[in-house]
């Protein structure tokens, strides 16, 4: 079979931003008094909206968002990407040696592209 194209995810494929996200939004999360860690966080939140993420940590922290806490960890996260992101080990030497085309998909917010 002679594959078109290879389409790779972006997290946990190419960079493996979830950590670096997780960090951010329980910081914040605790800072509205929701009391999380990173294995809470791991088990309720990945794979999960951003919104019912949120929707979660209100529940916890028993208060409603201001309302700039999206756009703040959205801007919080897109700084700490600019200076921590990292590729996954191996995949410069993958896409050298891959000789099909590739593109990414993500569900990346499109705000800060």
């Amino acid at each position: 079979m002679k594959y078109k194209c290879i389409i790779f995810d972006c997290d946990g494929v190419l960079v493996d931003s979830e950590e670096i996200s997780s960090k951010i939004l329980i910081d914040m999360a605790n800072s509205l008094g929701a009391e999380i860690d990173m294995e809470y966080a791991e088990i309720n939140f990945v794979g999960k909206s951003l919104q019912s993420v949120f929707l979660h940590i209100e529940k916890l922290a028993e208060k409603k968002f201001p309302e700039n806490y999206e756009q703040d960890y959205r801007d919080r996260t897109f700084m700490a990407f600019k200076s921590e992101l990292k590729p996954i080990k191996g995949i410069h030497k993958l896409l050298n040696e891959i000789s099909v085309p590739y593109c990414v998909a993500s569900n990346l917010s499109l705000i800060h592209i």
